[in-house]
C-alpha cells in the first residue's frame, strides 16, 4: 500500500434524483471524520473528501472512521438498492509505487472518479 497515499472520496446524487444533492452535501459536511486532515470540497453536483500524502492503513483509527462513515452514508442514502438508490460514492487511492492503486464505490456508482498518471521531469 505504499508509505504515503493520495486518497479521494466523491459523493453525488443518482442522476435521476439530482434533487438529493443538497442533502448529500450537507450530510458529508456534517458527518465526515476530520482525522487525517481531509480537504472537503463541494463542487456543483459532487462533494469530495481528499487526503494528500497521508499514511493510509486499514488499522489506523481515522481510516477505520472513514470506512464506518461510508457504511452510515450507504444506509442513509440507500446506495445498494438498484430501484431506490439516491446517492453514489466512489473512492480512489494512489500510493507511492507505480502499481499501488485502489478504486471502488457504491454498487451503482457512475464512474465519475478516475486515476490519471503523468510523467514529470525535474
Amino acid at each position: 500500500m505504499g508509505y504515503r497515499s493520495d486518497v479521494t472520496f466523491a459523493f453525488y446524487a443518482n442522476p435521476n434524483k439530482l434533487e438529493m444533492f443538497p442533502a448529500i452535501k450537507l450530510w458529508v459536511e456534517e458527518n465526515w471524520p476530520r482525522g487525517g486532515d481531509p480537504f472537503i470540497e463541494p463542487l456543483t453536483d459532487i462533494i469530495t473528501a481528499k487526503y494528500d500524502h497521508v499514511k493510509w492503513y486499514d488499522d489506523f483509527d481515522y481510516v477505520k472512521d472513514v470506512w464506518a462513515t461510508i457504511e452510515r452514508f450507504e444506509a442513509a442514502f440507500d446506495t445498494e438498492e438498484h430501484q431506490t438508490y439516491r446517492a453514489c460514492w466512489e473512492f480512489a487511492r494512489v500510493g507511492e509505487g507505480i502499481s499501488d492503486l485502489d478504486m471502488g464505490g457504491s454498487a451503482y456508482h457512475h464512474y465519475r472518479v478516475d486515476i490519471r498518471r503523468e510523467i514529470v521531469v525535474d
